[in-house]
């Protein structure tokens, strides 16, 4: 061994070798000497070029610029039904890979109408089809605004991101670009191509071709940030495909990133720090568990590490030389953190969620950190600190919890809304990521009031100052139960507008419109409304008729109201001056209709007996008109109006003959009787097909069985033989035995199964050795053998509803059937004319049961006629399928909900005509973005007439006359600043429902608590400006708290009647009301000392007539002077206060 000049190693033997073939080389070389040159020559003329355009890239620049820009390669594409491609995961994310969907979601029912759809450019470089070269916004998610264009609710993902490029820690920036492209933002000409670096493409390309042919090692990718981009963002799944068509792929992201590197302009040098910057802002951090995806560096510091973004950057900008040494091992830590997160994206499931993967990336940190160091990437100093930290993950259950969105039911509800209208599969967690832009009809200012002012009721001192302690009001110990709700709809020209909607429930459920309440005599509105409509039907019906026709009409109907407006109509056509058969006067008329209060009588509803009681004793003998009744919400003239109604219903629109209860052969008859058996028959077949369906014979003997905890044998017997018809006598004695020792020898606490059952064996075996009670089983074996007794026969022996027997038949005989298949079968008439149902019922039809035929018969009639009603109440806005067939239902037993109270007060604010209520106008998809952004507006849809006008008015009138004289008069009235006055009107109501349960004799056995309501139903118009709002107030304690609480519907119109203080600012607004100008005095006689008691002044106001004087409040004011704008005072008080 020697060293050469250069102090090479030389090995001697080698060198020698190398001379003695350099001679046989010569020859070699000297034959082809001239194709070598010529070679050579042809290499560096290709090559040069090459390496140039690698280095320089004008080509690159001037190609893909133009591809960029649109002047070739590229089309545009103006058709709105013609879709940006999008498949990626960032697509997925923000919604775009989904936009067709939901275009069709929003127009397909006429609800949104697309308004502008950005044109689009499909860019294809040799087949290849480029990702969209569309705005690349670092952060996007759902934002909704409201009418004013205030932010009312935002989310935005990523949640932490780096704003520009400067604000990233420079060790941050080398760190995490050390991972993917180090040389990214070296020192580059002006022009190269970001991204794609040809040197490192070919040689990872030659590896590639190695790795092909079988030769095993490490290969190392070409990719760069800018094309891991395109990758992560924009192919499917995030992922390159293998084979062939990965290839293909992987050309698409290389030639998506250049065209993207150019697209603002040929010099890249501010574009290579753009990629850095959207790179750091957009890493793929795998799936953090009840979170979602974690996308970006910020957000992956604070989902995986708990580590506040904002004191990441603070910690690691600050010098290293000022860092004391707690801030320099936070430091070390924090960039542990950092750098693991940017290793972690090779494989971020593996390395982040899963133990081996993290052990396995952690020792890799630790190799790579001291590594850093000897780069220049890092200080030794933050190296040495980064190797003596250690990770700690967060918990999924604490990161939850500390990212949770506050409360607001008002933002959650339009959420839900949106959530519906786009179809967006995956709930709230997909919409919030949407990138969309929703502009509400909602009013922040307005609703932020109301629930701050409602969420304060749970203070004392703030219940107090609004009035709310007291009688019929709340309790000081009881605030914390109550929730309130506050609905607030403005009128428009085709719709109604939401206003304000909020809640203080803290739960899921909005109680606005997704429950069940019982809201009292808010019902009554219901029931004057189709008192009122009834009125106008017989209207329609009779007016044009002549007097003659009219008194020919009195003995074909004989309910009350017809008989009533028969009698007026007669009445104002004899008039000698003609009268006024119109239809307000006649509804004026029915208004002022008297009913009795007394609550002596009981009613025959609902299947039963009932009485009714008035809230007040003192309104028992009171015998008020209709007008007063809705005014001062009194219960039994009510009740009785529902009657007239249900009377009327079934004269005008059930055709129910006169002598239905006496004439036995009346068709119509028999038909109400096959109705109400059906029916009737139902609910029990019901009953017995869900307890039954499924079960064995075993499971149907103990579900008969224990229907009597006090089971005889004998009735044991008949079942065991219904069950089991083949099994023999001693089968049934020791099943009878058995379940009778069931029955009365229960299971002890403590007990185990096996000791319990073994026990009952044992009893069992003894029983069985009796011969005296052997005997008389067998006599019950052979008396109720099957066959012997029909349906009636076995329900009377067994004491079991029938049908409860044919359903456990049915089961034993056949395969399972549905219940509408079960519900058939049993009505389905045989050859003779007769169903299990009319068998089951045959005692009923038999000619002695002529009353308790007609007991079924009203009870139908009622049931029939109560489902007219509901498809009035339903066209009013009645939200659900089915009303209570009772006279309570004119008290609130049928339930209701605020928002359809509140529609209900809509449609009599909008003088009848039902118009669609709308919580959204616009809705843009993808906004400030060039390519993909897409416009909607909210389409009203069609209003309709569900009322006569007539009946509106009166019926807003009604309501007007509750706050002026009536259950609401504590609201009082509002008067905005210029000093006009709002038209109130209302319906209060109280709701206290509870689980009933009664003895057979009738007396009340047990009485639960469900919940409580207090509701008021309003409306607000504005006779100056024509404007009208509408809505609910609602107060209501759920369980057993609400036993403690005896407040009426007193608290939602005080409640009321502090929210139109709150609202004022809001109504002065829309109502355009503006305060009166300020006087200025002008003119003033000053006196030459201070006035004293007793003397005059004079002086002017412009303009009259005089204000109030706050600056003298104990003036005597009188007129004076030569006009009415001159004025006197009399000094009462000295010395005057100076005039501001």
């Amino acid at each position: 061994m020697t060293t050469d000049k250069k102090g090479s190693s030389v090995d001697l033997e080698q060198d020698v070798s190398v001379s003695a073939n350099s001679k046989k080389n010569a020859s070699w070389y000297s034959r082809h000497k001239k194709t070598l040159h010529k070679a050579l020559a042809g290499t560096l003329l290709i090559g040069a070029p090459l390496v140039f355009e690698g280095w320089r890239s004008p080509l690159q620049s001037w190609y893909f610029n133009g591809v960029a820009s649109g002047r070739f390669n590229t089309q545009k594409i103006d058709d709105p039904k013609q879709f940006p491609p999008a498949r990626g995961p960032l697509d997925v994310r923000r919604g775009y890979a989904h936009f067709q969907e939901y275009d069709r979601n929003l127009t397909e029912k006429g609800k949104w109408a697309l308004t502008y759809a950005a044109p689009w450019h499909d860019r294809n470089i040799l087949g290849l089809q480029l990702n969209l070269m569309d705005v690349e916004k670092p952060q996007a998610g759902a934002l909704i605004k409201d009418d004013t264009g205030q932010t009312l609710y935002e989310a935005r993902f990523p949640r932490n991101i780096y704003k520009s490029f400067d604000d990233i820690p420079p060790s941050l920036v080398k760190a995490l670009l050390f991972v993917e492209n180090a040389e990214l933002l070296d020192k580059h000409p002006e022009r190269q191509n970001p991204a794609v670096e040809w040197d490192r493409f070919t040689y990872a390309s030659m590896m590639q071709v190695l790795k092909a042919v079988g030769l095993k090692g490490d290969y190392p990718g070409a990719s760069t940030a800018a094309v891991q981009k395109e990758k992560y963002k924009y192919s499917e799944g995030g992922f390159t495909g293998s084979g062939l068509s990965g290839i293909f792929e992987k050309f698409q992201q290389m030639a998506s990133a250049t065209t993207r590197a150019y697209l603002k302009d040929v010099n890249t040098v501010q574009g290579r720090r753009e990629i850095a910057l959207d790179y750091i802002n957009s890493l793929p951090l795998s799936s953090y568990p009840k979170q979602g995806d974690a996308e970006g560096f910020g957000d992956g510091m604070m989902l995986w590490f708990g580590r506040d973004f904002s004191d990441l950057n603070r910690l690691l900008h600050k010098p290293e030389d000022q860092m004391s040494a707690e801030e320099m091992a936070e430091a070390g830590q924090a960039f542990r953190e950092a750098f693991y997160l940017a290793l972690s994206i090779k494989k971020p499931s593996d390395y982040l969620l899963r133990d081996k993967g993290r052990a396995e990336l952690n020792a890799r940190v630790d190799k790579l950190l001291p590594y850093l160091a000897d780069m220049g990437v890092i200080s030794a100093k933050l190296s040495a600190a980064a190797l003596k930290a250690q990770l700690e993950f967060t918990k999924p259950e604490e990161t939850k919890q500390r990212l949770t969105i506050p409360h607001n039911k008002t933002v959650n509800s339009l959420r839900t809304e949106l959530m519906n209208a786009i179809g967006a599969q995956c709930g709230l967690y997909c919409l919030d990521r949407l990138d969309a832009t929703a502009i509400t009809t909602v009013n922040k200012k307005a609703s932020d009031a109301v629930t701050d002012f409602l969420q304060g009721l749970q203070h004392p001192e703030m219940a107090k100052k609004a009035g709310l302690i007291g009688y019929q009001l709340l309790r000081e110990d009881g605030l914390q139960d109550i929730v309130y709700s506050v609905t607030l709809y403005e009128a428009g020209k085709d719709a109604n507008y939401l206003r304000i909607q909020t809640d203080t429930y803290q739960g899921a459920l909005n109680l606005n419109e997704g429950s069940k309440l019982q809201l009292g005599s808010t019902a009554k509105l219901r029931t004057l409304v189709s008192y009122l409509e009834s009125v106008a039907y017989l209207h329609e019906k009779f007016a044009d008729k002549s007097v003659d026709d009219l008194r020919s009409l009195t003995d074909q109907y004989t309910d009350k109201l017809s008989a009533w407006a028969i009698s007026y109509l007669i009445g104002q056509k004899t008039l000698p001056e003609g009268g006024n058969s119109g239809l307000r006067p006649m509804l004026d008329a029915s208004m002022e209709r008297t009913y009795s209060a007394n609550p002596g009588e009981t009613f025959f509803t609902g299947g039963g007996i009932h009485r009714f009681n008035n809230f007040k004793s003192e309104e028992n003998g009171r015998v008020p008109t209709v007008r007063e009744s809705i005014q001062n919400s009194h219960n039994l003239p009510f009740v009785r109006i529902m009657r007239d109604v249900v009377s009327f219903t079934m004269a005008h629109k059930m055709n129910v003959p006169d002598d239905i209860y006496t004439n036995t052969e009346s068709p119509e008859r028999a038909k109400y009787l096959r109705q109400f058996i059906n029916n009737e028959g139902e609910k029990f077949l019901f009953r017995a097909w869900e307890e039954q369906t499924g079960k064995d014979s075993d499971q149907l003997f103990d579900i008969l069985v224990d229907k009597n905890k006090n089971r005889s044998p004998k009735q044991m017997a008949v079942i065991f033989r219904l069950i089991y018809p083949e099994a023999p006598v001693e089968a049934m004695a020791a099943k009878i035995h058995d379940a009778t020792y069931r029955q009365t020898v229960p299971q002890a606490p403590g007990q185990s199964d096996d000791e319990y059952k073994a026990q009952k064996a044992a009893h069992v075996t003894g029983k069985m050795a009796d011969e005296r009670s052997m005997k008389a089983f067998k006599g019950m074996y052979e008396m109720y053998a099957p066959g012997k007794f029909n349906l009636n026969d076995l329900g009377y022996l067994t004491k079991i509803h029938p049908l409860a027997i044919w359903m456990a038949q049915q089961n034993l005989s056949s395969t399972p059937l549905s219940w509408s298949q079960t519900a058939e079968s049993a009505k389905k008439l045989d050859d003779r004319g007769q169903s299990v149902m009319t068998e089951v019922y045959s005692w009923l039809l038999k000619p002695s049961k002529v009353e308790a035929q007609n007991k079924r018969i009203r009870i139908v009639l009622e049931e029939v006629a109560f489902s007219h009603l509901h498809k009035t109440w339903q066209k009013n806005g009645f939200s659900f399928d089915k009303m209570v067939p009772s006279l309570g239902s004119a008290l609130g037993d049928s339930g209701d909900t605020p928002a359809a109270l509140a529609e209900f007060s809509g449609i009599i604010v909008n003088g009848g005509i039902r118009k669609p209520s709308i919580r959204f106008s616009n809705l843009t998809l993808a906004p400030d973005t060039n390519e993909r952004r897409r416009e909607y507006a909210r389409v009203a849809g069609p209003s309709r007439r569900v009322m006569p006008q007539e009946v509106a008015d009166v019926a807003l009138e009604a309501m007007q006359g509750v706050v002026q004289k009536g259950t609401a008069r504590r609201i009082g009235t509002l008067t905005l600043d210029d000093g006009r006055v709002l038209n109130i009107g209302g319906k209060t109501g109280t709701g206290d429902n509870r689980d009933k349960v009664f003895a057979k004799g009738g007396g009340l056995r047990s009485s639960d608590v469900k919940n409580r309501t207090a509701t008021f139903v309003f409306e607000i118009d504005d006779p100056v400006s024509g404007k009208r709002f509408f809505g609910t107030i609602l107060a209501y304690v759920e369980g057993p708290a609400a036993a403690r609480h005896k407040f009426t519907s007193a608290v939602p119109t005080q409640i009321k009647k502090n929210f139109l203080q709150i609202l004022r600012p809001y109504l002065n607004e829309v109502c355009g009301a503006t305060p009166a100008p300020v006087a200025s005095i002008q003119n003033i006689q000053k006196p030459q000392t201070p006035p004293t008691s007793g003397e005059t002044l004079r002086f002017r106001f412009n303009p009259a007539p005089i204000p109030e004087l706050s600056w003298l409040p104990e003036s005597n004011i009188t007129p004076g002077g030569e006009t009415l704008n001159d004025w006197s005072m009399i000094v009462k008080k000295s010395p005057l206060p100076k005039p501001q």
